[in-house]
């Protein structure tokens, strides 16, 4: 015959205990939300520059113009260098204006010097034609720079 439970010996949880391992559970599921929402930012950054680099391509060589693209530390900017013309204009047009740079990301151009504009900000990358500077532009987000993507030209 089983011996009757007193309260002292039930085997059990206690609402602390409960309430300790769903906090654990919260702060495991938030921190990998935040990672995974952040290398999913990354690469939407990654795949819109490289749309972005194509349709200057596309637009250099549909309309026979020069094309250019300028990095700093801290955001990006589109140039036109018009028919006939020496000097360069920036871009105001949609999708074309000049972007910040997302705060957890750099950019820069293999074999480039630190601050990757020239004098002026004249463009380092440019799109002429069917011929253009080749590049290898490196996206690094700051906190995981293992994870760099690469755009090549």
């Amino acid at each position: 015959m089983p011996k009757p439970l007193s309260s002292s010996t039930q085997t059990g949880y206690t609402l602390v205990e409960i309430l300790v391992v769903v906090f654990i559970i919260g702060l495991v599921t938030t921190s990998m939300t935040k990672l995974t929402t952040q290398q999913r930012d990354e690469k939407q950054f990654a795949y819109q520059m490289e749309l972005l680099l194509n349709q200057m391509r596309d637009k250099a060589l549909k309309n026979n113009i020069a094309y250019g693209l300028s990095l700093s530390n801290d955001h990006y900017s589109w140039w036109m260098l018009p028919g006939g013309e020496r000097q360069w204009v920036l871009l105001d047009e949609q999708p074309f204006k000049s972007q910040p740079l997302p705060e957890s990301l750099t950019l820069s151009l293999e074999g480039q010097h630190p601050t990757h504009t020239t004098k002026d900000n004249a463009p380092v990358i440019i799109f002429a034609g069917p011929h253009g500077t080749p590049f290898r532009l490196l996206i690094t987000p700051i906190d995981k720079p293992e994870h760099s993507i690469f755009l090549l030209s």
